[in-house]
């Protein structure tokens, strides 16, 4: 265990915000096996501040704690959970890369919370890429064009290029600004860069 270990965790305890959001912040540069303990259950009681829970949640993600998987679908699945904490809860299944949340991924795909729906195709694409791609043939296309473009970066992160198929046919269907995402991304520009470029224009 790093030596700063339980002095960072140590000053994740007290009251005090911004003490509290640093420690968290060490704590996942360190990588250390028992402080992802200390740092899921805040995530699980979620009775501190917001940003603390986030910032937990985030130093989950950025540790890849597999063990931390199931406290984070449950809150990814709550539906009574801030919409924030929930896309959030996804982003760092996401960056875990745990192909064991391939059905809660699913259920996911199909929330009535578009941010969620959208960051659940990240998830899906990362976590089971074949399974991702035949869940899509049986989805219409979604009516929020952030979910879309959502999707699109999914697709254009897919290895061997496999989502190139689905995006051409998203390219033809799509509506104008989603179609600059799509674009995009098939010219090999990122696919977090394409989003965040149709989300410009739709400012």
């Amino acid at each position: 265990m790093p030596a700063a270990a339980p002095a960072l965790r140590a000053l994740v305890e007290p009251p005090g915000r911004y003490t509290a959001s640093f420690a968290i912040q060490g704590l996942a540069r360190l990588r250390a096996a028992d402080a992802a303990v200390a740092l899921r259950t805040i995530v699980e009681q979620r009775q501190r501040d917001e940003a603390l829970v986030v910032e937990s949640i985030r130093a989950l993600g950025a540790m890849r704690d597999a063990g931390s998987a199931r406290a984070l679908v449950a809150l990814a699945s709550d539906g009574g959970a801030d919409v924030r904490l929930r896309v959030e809860a996804v982003n760092a299944l996401t960056s875990i890369g745990s192909a064991d949340v391939t059905d809660e991924a699913i259920d996911l795909i199909l929330d009535a919370q578009p941010l969620v729906r959208a960051a659940a195709m990240r998830l899906l694409a990362t976590a089971d890429p074949e399974t991702f791609l035949r869940t899509l043939s049986g989805l219409d296309a979604d009516a929020d064009w952030g979910v879309r473009a959502g999707l699109a970066e999914a697709l254009g992160g897919l290895p061997d290029g496999a989502g190139v198929p689905r995006l051409r046919t998203m390219l033809r269907d799509g509506g104008s600004i989603v179609k600059v995402a799509y674009s995009l991304t098939l010219r090999g520009a990122p696919p977090l860069l394409c989003c965040r470029f149709a989300t410009a224009l739709m400012a």
